[in-house]
């Protein structure tokens, strides 16, 4: 009986080890950008794939993902596309899948209340680096790709952002928003400590990293909440008017009409002049490629450019990813698709660990572990 007892107990300190080598990877993998870890990201993905082979899952579901893959591969280099730029290309907006495969293939790999506790110790950290005129360590991590993350930082007159962990306003605030609704959908008691300090911890997140993506799809969340939930809906009016009257004095001219009818005008015109003037073999598959530069990939624009560079094949693919998407976490990744009209929210190394999370319904708000 006490050997039974021995190995029991050996048993379950193997799991708990097991798990918390699968929570380091996790952690590595949700905030590499900011602990400049880019270059492991899809490696250490790749190595869980062939590590995991013997896991079921859905074989509906991953042959489908692998003929996207293979398609996009074979129609970018029959235009002509070097093989840096078929790699960047299908590590920005199909890694998303292998990021999937992650928590397909780890079924106790879950994003749970300790995500937005570290999200919030970046936020914080890079806010009083700033105020101090004290560059966030991370900065230097991307000093060869020329980006001014300072001037990103900047917000209306006299007021600056955190940038957070997606090294970008509009990712991080659009994520901690997103993880706001998720937590209360899924949170079972809202009122333990623990539940409320993690609601307030990604409301500040949100405020502190705001964007006017993020504000838009707060109001038509808003919007939605009010027909099905009225009560959770008037938190989120709180929320709203909290952010309002927070950046009231920052916001000159970046929430009136104007401005969004403006943007609005930019981004109708930049989409109907491709397809006015595209030839119909462009439109189906692509343009030609051969001079077709890697940094042009993404950028404030990144739903067009997935259409310069696959085609409608690209539109057909992210009708698969909301197919894949467990049913009732599909409006949040539409709207995800839609605000990657501006900036690839669901496309960067960031967002994708987030939003393969969301399609896996990887999330566990009852539990510590991270």
């Amino acid at each position: 009986m006490l050997k039974n007892i021995n190995s029991a107990a050996m048993r379950n300190q193997l799991l708990n080890f097991k798990l918390f080598i699968l929570s380091f990877k996790l952690f590595i993998l949700s905030f590499n950008s900011v602990l400049g870890l880019n270059k492991i990201f899809y490696p250490l993905l790749i190595i869980n794939l062939l590590t995991n082979l013997n896991v079921k899952f859905s074989k509906a579901k991953f042959i489908s993902g692998l003929a996207f893959i293979s398609i996009a591969i074979i129609s970018m280099l029959l235009r002509q596309a070097s093989i840096d730029l078929t790699i960047s290309a299908m590590r920005y907006f199909y890694g998303i899948l292998l990021t999937c495969s992650f928590f397909y293939l780890n079924k106790n790999a879950k994003l749970t209340n300790s995500y937005i506790f570290i999200f919030t110790i970046f936020v914080i950290y890079e806010y009083f680096s700033i105020s101090n005129n004290i560059d966030p360590y991370y900065f230097s991590f991307y000093d060869q790709n020329n980006v001014n993350f300072l001037g990103k930082t900047k917000f209306g007159e006299d007021g600056f952002r955190a940038l957070g962990p997606g090294l970008n306003s509009t990712s991080s605030s659009c994520i901690a928003l997103l993880f706001i609704f998720i937590f209360l959908d899924k949170a079972i008691n809202l009122i333990k400590k623990k539940n409320v300090l993690t609601l307030l911890l990604a409301i500040f997140c949100l405020i502190m990293t705001f964007s006017l993506t993020a504000f838009i799809i707060l109001l038509v969340l808003i919007t939605l909440k009010l027909f099905s939930n009225f009560r959770t809906s008037l938190i989120f009016l709180l929320i709203f008017f909290l952010i309002y009257f927070l950046f009231s004095h920052h916001l000159n001219n970046r929430i009136d009409l104007d401005y969004l009818y403006t943007n609005f005008i930019i981004k109708k015109d930049l989409f109907l002049n491709y397809f006015r003037y595209e030839s119909w073999v462009d439109l189906l598959f692509g343009q030609d490629l051969g001079n077709f530069s890697a940094k042009s990939i993404g950028g404030d624009f990144a739903n067009l450019s997935g259409i310069k560079l696959f085609g409608i094949f690209f539109i057909f693919f992210n009708f698969y990813l909301i197919w894949i998407c467990y049913d009732q976490n599909r409006k949040y990744l539409i709207l995800a698709i839609i605000a990657s009209t501006h900036y690839g929210i669901i496309y960067s190394i960031f967002g994708q660990i987030f939003f393969a999370a969301l399609i896996s319904n990887a999330f566990n708000f009852n539990k510590t572990r991270f």
